[in-house]
């Protein structure tokens, strides 16, 4: 089986984590005997990658993303599908395979013009995310005409049941075809992410750490608006390290509750440079705000990666990779007011290293990851998805 992983548009730097999932994605298709060709194209040409690569490989940051206007992006849309086309037809893949593209008018002339099955992956409802970040250009499109671009491709991957229900409905609307939807969660790379070295003792003090892209339905106002207001016998730190459009928000609110000293931001890092973050933390924070994007699931990148790194982690949505039984995450809301309990959340820190040793639980978390949420094994069902569009295609 050939396959084009294709990536259209630009990285920035808060898309450290995308970049990574589509590495160990590709990488995973390759260690299972599969051509896999990783594809990227945008304002500033194309870039074809053949064969694994090293998770280390740094991120293609798109020059022309980070200072063309909004106007201007789009009009490049159609000349980098038509680029896309043509490497695409050179390379003649039984399968193309890409993140979907939300509010891309031009994406249905690519769906028209290509005569290999597409099959696109979506990590959210993209109209009620769009509608939610006020995006109107994009969820104009989306809403007018990204139904009837979804009906013609030839299947879906959803991260969680929740999206899948949501994009069923949405085709039903406007067509009678049956498009295959799979519900394929997100996976990580073991390589990528070395278990941690140390557990840090549990004293005096609760280290909570966030990593990855910083959004308004990561709800992280709530973590620290809970920090100022928490009065237990515990000293709260939280290590926030990413970028987004809402970094600049959450350290407003810091400030404005006198909380600096506890609340540090940092730059996006590597997964190396992450490792000392990640060797004092006693709890990784999930996402507290995806109900303001009107859904209550979720499959986020950075449980994972606590997850395989040893970290019992703290998260306000529902996985599919972890179940009520599991012991090393617990599932909690912000309160009417927004505010998390996190005398709830000592105790439950307290109780992990009353029944563990610490890096007895390390290891117990990382095994968890090893059987449940590496690339290797989850890529598994995409390659079967796969021979099934093309088998269906066949008959």
């Amino acid at each position: 089986m050939k396959v084009v992983f294709l990536y259209v548009g630009g990285f920035s730097p808060q898309h450290l984590g995308v970049w990574q999932k589509i590495l160990s994605q590709h990488n995973a298709l390759c260690e299972k005997g599969i051509s896999s060709w990783l594809l990227l194209i945008n304002e500033d040409g194309s870039t074809l990658y053949d064969g694994p690569l090293e998770l280390s490989k740094s991120l293609p940051i798109s020059s022309n993303s980070l200072s063309f206007s909004r106007l201007r992006k789009l009009t490049q849309k159609k000349v980098i599908y038509e680029k896309a086309l043509l490497q695409i037809r050179k390379l003649n893949p039984d399968i193309v395979y890409l993140r979907y593209p939300a509010g891309d008018p031009f994406f249905g002339f690519f769906l028209n013009e290509i005569e290999k099955p597409v099959i696109t992956e979506h990590q959210t409802n993209e109209i009620k995310e769009l509608l939610s970040n006020r995006d109107w250009p994009k969820f104009f499109f989306e809403k007018t005409i990204g139904p009837i671009t979804k009906s013609r491709t030839s299947g879906m991957v959803c991260v969680t049941n929740e999206i899948a229900r949501d994009q069923s409905a949405i085709l039903a609307k406007v067509t009678k075809k049956l498009i295959p939807i799979r519900v394929i969660s997100n996976g990580i790379s073991l390589k990528h992410s070395p278990v941690r070295r140390k557990a840090p003792i549990f004293d005096r003090e609760m280290n909570l750490i966030f990593v990855g892209n910083i959004s308004k339905w990561h709800g992280l106002d709530s973590i620290i608006k809970s920090i100022a207001k928490y009065n237990g016998p515990k000293k709260i730190s939280f290590n926030i390290v990413g970028a987004g459009k809402n970094n600049q928000r959450l350290k407003e609110i810091s400030k404005r509750l006198d909380i600096e000293d506890a609340i540090r931001f940092w730059e996006p890092r590597s997964p190396r440079a992450l490792d000392s973050f990640f060797d004092n933390a006693h709890l990784g924070v999930g996402s507290f705000g995806r109900h303001r994007t009107g859904m209550s699931e979720g499959c986020a990148l950075k449980l994972r990666e606590y997850c395989v790194r040893g970290i019992p982690f703290i998260d306000g949505t529902i996985d599919p990779d972890f179940p009520p039984t599991f012991p090393f995450g617990m599932h909690l809301q912000p309160n009417k007011d927004g505010y998390i309990n996190l005398a709830q959340v000592v105790t439950f820190v307290e109780s992990l290293y009353f029944n563990f040793e610490p890096l007895a639980m390390v290891k117990e978390i990382r095994s968890f990851a090893e059987e449940k949420l590496d690339w290797n094994i989850k890529i598994e069902k995409l390659i079967h998805f796969f021979n099934e569009i093309i088998g269906g295609l066949e008959k």
